[in-house]
């Protein structure tokens, strides 16, 4: 999966470099609420490279937000869940954007090591405030998305969390980010 992305992303630099309207990163904060109510987060943070291109963004980002996982036991146990992709996106109208992110989410507990599996994430943005300059813009964003990331098969791995029966951990993932562009 890391060569896949890092081919990915290669391709985007060169091939998209020539035709790059805009080169942008964002640095936000994230919540993410599992369904599973066994898992709780707390605050994440958040890091997006963009290029745009006609009306299309290719972007690259990574996730971080801590994690805890209900033991067999009734115990909680502290992890992180990293979240590291791709994301396509679209203006639908003047200030909303929606696209589809692939990646790979590592779910890492003390009690078992770490697993990492597919992540699917269906991403709405709205922007709140913008600007834009000669050579400088900025913006500020609300993100919501669906995240949808498979456990399955996982129960061995994190031993001791209460994720044997777990499927998934699909959630919604709500966020804030500043983003400039050059």
């Amino acid at each position: 999966m890391k060569k896949l992305a890092t081919g990915v992303v290669l391709a985007l630099v060169v091939g998209g470099s020539a035709m790059a309207e805009n080169l942008s990163f964002g640095f936000g904060t994230n919540f993410f609420k599992p369904n599973d109510g066994r898992f709780q987060t707390s605050q994440g943070t958040s890091f997006l490279l963009s290029w745009t291109a006609e009306e299309w963004t290719y972007s690259v980002l990574n996730e971080n937000t801590n994690l805890s996982a209900v033991t067999a036991a009734g115990a909680a146990v502290a992890g992180t869940l990293g979240v590291s992709g791709i994301r396509v996106s679209r203006s639908v109208v003047k200030l909303v954007t929606i696209g589809l992110g692939i990646g790979a989410a590592s779910v890492a507990l003390p009690t078992g090591g770490t697993v990492n599996k597919p992540a699917i994430d269906v991403v709405g943005t709205v922007n709140i405030l913008s600007s834009k300059g000669d050579k400088v813009s900025g913006s500020f964003d609300a993100i919501a998305m669906a995240r949808f990331i498979n456990l399955q098969g996982a129960g061995s791995a994190l031993s001791g969390a209460a994720v044997d029966a777990v499927s998934g951990l699909n959630g919604t993932n709500l966020g804030l980010a500043v983003t400039v562009g050059f």
